[in-house]
């Protein structure tokens, strides 16, 4: 990990905070939720036969630009540019191919760099795929990106059908566990679990204490406080002996899933030297 950006959690956040920047809700900033279904239709030539698909609606804000949406297939962007087809190589030059197979559409957003740099949705046809959107700005930022995907890999490992189900496939009556404001955590899921041990109320942003949580932005709700510290757990960043972060983090450790993530994700990043 670069170490212009982050030197250990609680380095990083005093020098953030005494710049007064944002990096850490840019490590950590995603639209966790269902796409639309509907889309618009997109073709690319193959050969002289011409292949239609669709791409899902992603609804990213007032702030943001759509640039490109690209359905994924077999692993690989349909009908991209060559500069879109190399930003989805760098995608699998970070995620386990596991968890890359589970995005089928790409997508492309300007918003301006350092802010947000990337997001997640499920999608809304089929509720094991998922969309993931990078902003053009921070493409060239590698080390940014892998940060930042590995947060966003966090919620496609936490979140998946099973697990969680998102609005609006699910109401608060028909929820069976914890109901957020995305969606129900079910009984006996590692998001349940967290917010029992973590998250006493899950309707208020608690007070960031340093012990407890790795950024500002973590308490903004529990699938942002697991996914961030995962990133940090995952980069094996130290935490206070005793801390409720070090009890976050044995959680992890106790989480076969995620303790074969993190060797792979380590495994990739050595590999390509990040």
């Amino acid at each position: 990990m670069a170490d212009h950006r982050r030197t250990g959690i609680f380095q990083t956040l005093f020098v953030l905070v005494a710049l007064g920047l944002t990096t850490l809700y840019a490590l950590g900033s995603e639209d966790v939720g269902i796409a639309d279904a509907a889309g618009p239709a997109s073709g690319t030539d193959v050969g002289e036969a011409q292949v239609e698909y669709r791409t899902e609606s992603v609804t990213y804000g007032e702030h943001f630009e759509a640039v490109a949406a690209y359905r994924v297939v077999d692993g690989s962007v349909v009908g991209a540019s060559l500069e879109h087809i190399e930003l989805w190589s760098q995608v699998h030059e970070i995620l386990p191919v596991t968890y890359a197979n589970r995005i089928r559409q790409f997508g492309l957003f300007a918003e301006g760099p350092a802010n947000t740099v990337a997001m997640v949705h499920q999608s809304g046809v089929d509720s094991s795929a998922w969309i993931l959107s990078i902003d053009v700005a921070d493409a060239g930022d590698r080390e940014l990106l892998a940060e930042t995907l590995v947060h966003e890999v966090a919620h496609l490992a936490t979140l998946h059908t099973g697990a969680f189900t998102f609005v609006p496939r699910i109401t608060e009556a028909e929820c069976d566990g914890i109901m957020l404001d995305i969606g129900c955590a079910h009984p006996g899921s590692l998001m349940a679990e967290w917010i029992e041990a973590f998250w006493p109320d899950v309707t208020a942003a608690p007070t960031f204490d340093a012990d407890a949580f790795v950024a500002q932005y973590a308490t903004t709700a529990p699938h942002e406080d697991l996914a961030e510290t995962f990133l940090h757990w995952a980069h094996r960043e130290p935490v206070p002996f005793g801390s409720v972060l070090a009890d976050k983090y044995a959680m992890f450790d106790a989480n076969p899933e995620l303790v074969d993530l993190r060797d792979d994700l380590t495994a990739l990043r050595a590999g390509h030297g990040h």
